[in-house]
């Protein structure tokens, strides 16, 4: 893959996406995830069907994103298969890949905590992360995408303020494991 930041970024948070769906198991599937209504297996198929929408975007320019996560037979292989037809779509290199890049290296991150909050976020990809997306949340994009920022502590991790900038709510996470 190029040296290109978009692409740098976008592999780093494949591969921390990737660390994460190594360490699932199929009894992780109905365990319920930091989004409300969202067990891991509904996660995983956002994932696929996102990560799938996101190769067509790097080939062809068109950002079409499924309205609904279809079911998936073996829900982490089919994850695992569609973040590697991203990761081929992005070596093609096309002149839509930087955008494409970008996406991906949001919505990677940011799913792979989803799929299990106890497995921290590097801290130079989420601070990465933040510095790449947070000029680019709109209120128009928040209120279609995100939910609003969320509060957080003075001496939050770089993981914890890219979740809390993008709606998540790290500390209610870890509240509700007492």
């Amino acid at each position: 893959m190029s040296t290109a930041p978009e692409l740098a970024l976008a592999e780093r948070a494949i591969a921390h996406l990737d660390r994460v769906l190594g360490s699932l198991t199929p009894a992780d599937l109905d365990r319920q995830s930091p989004c409300p209504d969202w067990k891991v297996r509904d996660v995983l198929a956002h994932v696929a069907g996102t990560a799938s929408a996101l190769a067509d975007f790097a080939r062809t320019g068109l950002r079409e994103l499924p309205e609904e996560a279809l079911p998936l037979d073996d829900p982490i292989n089919n994850t695992q298969q569609a973040i590697r037809e991203t990761r081929d779509a992005l070596a093609e290199q096309s002149e839509h890949t930087k955008s494409a890049a970008g996406d991906v290296a949001v919505e990677f991150t940011t799913h792979a905590w989803d799929l299990d909050p106890e497995i921290d976020i590097p801290e130079d990809l989420a601070a990465d992360v933040r510095a790449f997306v947070s000029p680019l949340v709109t209120d128009d994009l928040r209120q279609q995408f995100f939910a609003p920022e969320a509060p957080l502590a003075t001496d939050a991790s770089a993981g914890d303020r890219l979740l809390a900038f993008l709606g998540r709510d790290p500390a209610q996470i870890r509240r509700r494991e007492l």
